[in-house]
């Protein structure tokens, strides 16, 4: 039905959105802590919810592009060797 928080089966996350099912901001920070973690696909199956639910807020594609920039910039840094933010 939807994902859990990466290495823990009992996410207060999930527990919120199993609870709240719309609750927009469980959405959005459980897609931040599993991009956070490296899980990129629940990540963005998290953000695409929380844009379903605000189509007409701002937040959810600043959430996406906050998210998508740092996978670009990690990507970068993997590539190029460079640590730093």
């Amino acid at each position: 039905m939807f994902p859990t928080c990466p290495n823990r089966s009992d996410c207060p996350l999930t527990k919120a959105i199993r609870i709240d099912p719309l609750n927009k901001v469980a959405y959005n920070y459980l897609a931040y802590a599993c991009d956070m973690v490296g899980d990129i696909e629940k990540s963005d199956w998290a953000t695409e919810r929380y844009m379903v639910m605000a189509p007409d807020e701002t937040n959810p594609c600043d959430t996406r592009d906050d998210l998508y920039a740092g996978r670009v910039r990690r990507f970068n840094q993997k590539r190029t060797g460079d640590s730093q933010d």
